[in-house]
């Protein structure tokens, strides 16, 4: 019984049939893994440039509307539409210096001979929640998600 089980056995070793199916199955799941992981890290990626992005566009919006019109709600919307999140994410700051030192207000002016700057600020909020989450430690991914903030800030005058 022995013998005859070692035979079958001793005739499979030359044998490479389905050898090809085994890797397959071997180094499938891995492939698939690293192409999750790659398109998860582009992804991340691609909200990142367009949370910056955005933040970028409503500097632009801010010099378009000029110091007469600038409305901070006007640059908070135009934020949260490019970078697709609530308004409430969206931080609009505007401020006056008068030779370098921050003003309580915006609108008013400074002495005679200061040098002034008026500076407006726009702060995003975004997340990226990616697909292999669960696999993500906490540091990298807390609540589930990964955090990301643009930021961009112009001196109108």
């Amino acid at each position: 019984m022995l013998a005859r089980l070692y035979a079958s056995i001793s005739g499979l070793r030359g044998d490479c049939r389905g050898v090809s199916i085994v890797e397959t199955v071997i180094f499938l799941p891995v492939m698939l893994m690293l192409m999750a992981g790659a398109s998860d890290m582009a992804m991340a990626v691609w909200t990142k440039m367009e949370t910056q992005q955005a933040a970028d566009r409503a500097m632009e919006y801010a010099t378009v509307a000029g110091l007469e019109k600038l409305s901070t709600t006007d640059i908070q919307a135009e934020a949260a539409t490019a970078a697709h999140v609530s308004t409430g994410n969206v931080a609009v700051t505007k401020w006056l210096e008068c030779d370098g030192a921050t003003q309580g207000t915006f609108d008013t002016g400074c002495a005679d001979g200061q040098i002034i700057g008026r500076y407006v600020s726009v702060r995003i909020s975004n997340s990226y929640t990616p697909m292999l989450a669960p696999l993500l430690p906490a540091s990298v991914a807390p609540g589930g998600s990964i955090p990301f903030q643009g930021f961009s800030s112009l001196r109108l005058q």
